[in-house]
């Protein structure tokens, strides 16, 4: 009797921190994002940031394995007339109770950063809906950058763009880009450990991820696949999730002002390709001979690189892929991002506000 007191006093009390989070961003961000999270993270980046392998990894395949032990118990205790319907069903509420927590922990230690004010509110920045004219402009600007940084980078025997150093060395240098953004908001340029580059990759290829943010260590988990063009942005943008910032649009957004303060041109470049991938993608919807033209601006250099991703991504198509993309959708719209996996996308808002004042 008195664990199921303690159980409805627990969880109406976790609804209600939920419900005043979701309606209440200043509260969030002043209390949870501003203090809370800070010491939340520097905790975890005691804790596991020097470890030089990804204890996320470790921790989802313990996981995955015990669900499918647990499974295979349940299927066997459902045809197993010894077992009654009444065992089975305190098993499933024990379970369903421990998946309540886990989700308590994840918006404790990270999840609340859903309900913070957005970046564009923290640093005072107009938004004003999206303008062919000035989407052109943009795209014709980051066009041009894009093929003055591609000039600059190494490549290999192919043609094709590559990281400069090797992995380790690369995600070690995504801190310098951070470390120069104390302009825009002194905890950015803060360590909370390196980036970690995921031993199980090709596995993430398939579910087409790239990277993710590891609540429960503060990790920021790393696909090492990536193609070399897109992978220093990669790592920036899973950085930004690190540093508190969950909404995908700015996490591109902090992830592309960290590459383009690098001082590596490997970085600068990606993240001008990955900004200049997503306006051109707006541009197509809005003005389809506008992008023609456009496209035809790019250096053959850039059209290597984009050939090989395309080429390269279309290996790893399969039914799963479609699978992961739309529990990635319905995770994101769940947390108050409308748009679902669309919101990456929508980083050209802020990217237009810097373009139009002389910033980007």
């Amino acid at each position: 009797m008195r664990y199921k007191v303690l159980t409805i006093i627990l969880f109406s009390l976790f609804i209600s921190i939920i419900i005043l989070s979701k309606f209440s961003e200043n509260l969030t961000e002043n209390i949870y994002s501003q203090k809370i999270y800070k010491v939340i993270i520097l905790f975890l980046s005691f804790l596991f940031g020097k470890i030089p392998f990804s204890v996320a990894e470790i921790i989802i395949i313990i996981c995955a394995i015990l669900i499918l032990i647990f499974t295979i118990f349940l299927i066997k205790m459902f045809f197993n007339k010894r077992y009654s319907k009444k065992i089975l069903k305190t098993l499933i509420l024990k379970l369903l109770t421990i998946f309540v927590l886990i989700y308590f922990f994840f918006l404790f230690l990270w999840g609340f950063n859903y309900n913070r004010l957005t970046y564009n509110e923290i640093q005072n920045y107009k938004l004003d809906e999206v303008k062919t004219l000035e989407l052109k402009e943009m795209c014709e600007y980051l066009t041009k950058k894009t093929n003055y940084l591609r000039n600059k980078t190494d490549e290999n025997e192919s043609g094709i763009m590559k990281i400069s150093e090797n992995l380790d060395i690369t995600a070690k240098r995504s801190l310098d880009g951070y470390n120069n953004l104390t302009y825009e908001m002194k905890d950015l340029s803060k360590n909370y450990g390196t980036p970690k580059f995921i031993y199980f990759s090709k596995i993430m290829l398939y579910l087409n991820i790239s990277g993710f943010y590891f609540p429960f260590t503060g990790e920021a988990n790393i696909n090492k696949y990536t193609p070399d063009c897109y992978l220093p942005h990669t790592i920036a943008h899973e950085l930004a999730h690190q540093r508190g910032f969950a909404r995908e649009d700015e996490a591109n957004y902090i992830g592309f002002l960290a590459c383009k303060n690098s001082p590596y041109c490997d970085y600068q470049y990606s993240g001008y390709l990955s900004m200049l991938t997503y306006s051109m993608n707006y541009l197509y919807q809005y003005s389809f001979d506008d992008y023609k033209k456009i496209r035809k601006q790019y250096n053959k250099n850039i059209e290597r690189d984009l050939l090989n991703v395309q080429n390269f991504y279309d290996e790893y198509e399969t039914p799963i892929e479609t699978l992961s993309s739309n529990i990635n959708d319905l995770y994101l719209k769940t947390n108050k991002q409308d748009s679902g996996i669309n919101s990456y996308g929508e980083v050209i808002y802020l990217l237009i506000s810097d373009f139009n004042n002389d910033k980007l």
